[in-house]
């Protein structure tokens, strides 16, 4: 019986290994391919708002790699259920708060000055959007 359940989390063990290789392969790959893009479009001569939402992209995804990488390395139901808890208690959260007019009006540059025009303005939409990826990253 001793033999059988140290086999069964050996294999567990060597599966959870495996799977987080394949996710650091993944996530270097997808650095290459961000710095791949970064060079092809010539993003060093792009507009500075272009710059920080792509290395706000980047880092969004990069940080959901950790997270998933997090995840592979759980070794009980007991940690994988914290973890996964932890989550989505961060998304009800951040969800909460993207649904919350208040936070758009006084995490804003303007405050909470904000008039109806100003919600329609190239300026709030690239402060909304840097925001909204803020917003979508995983918990620590």
């Amino acid at each position: 019986m001793a033999t059988a359940k140290n086999a069964a989390t050996e294999a567990v063990n060597k599966m959870a290994e495996q799977n987080q290789e394949a996710l650091v392969k993944v996530k270097n790959t997808l650095k290459e391919a961000f710095a791949n893009v970064k060079k092809t479009v010539g993003l060093d001569n792009a507009p500075d708002f272009i710059k920080e939402a792509v290395e706000a992209q980047e880092n969004l995804a990069s940080n959901w790699f950790d997270s998933l990488i997090r995840v592979a390395q759980v070794k009980s139901v007991e940690e994988l259920n914290e973890v996964l808890n932890t989550q989505v208690k961060h998304f009800q959260k951040n969800f909460t708060t993207a649904m919350d007019l208040d936070f758009w009006k006084k995490s804003s540059k303007k405050g909470a000055e904000w008039k109806p025009t100003d919600y329609v303005n190239v300026d709030f939409a690239k402060e909304t959007m840097l925001k909204v990826i803020d917003l979508c990253q995983p918990a620590k």
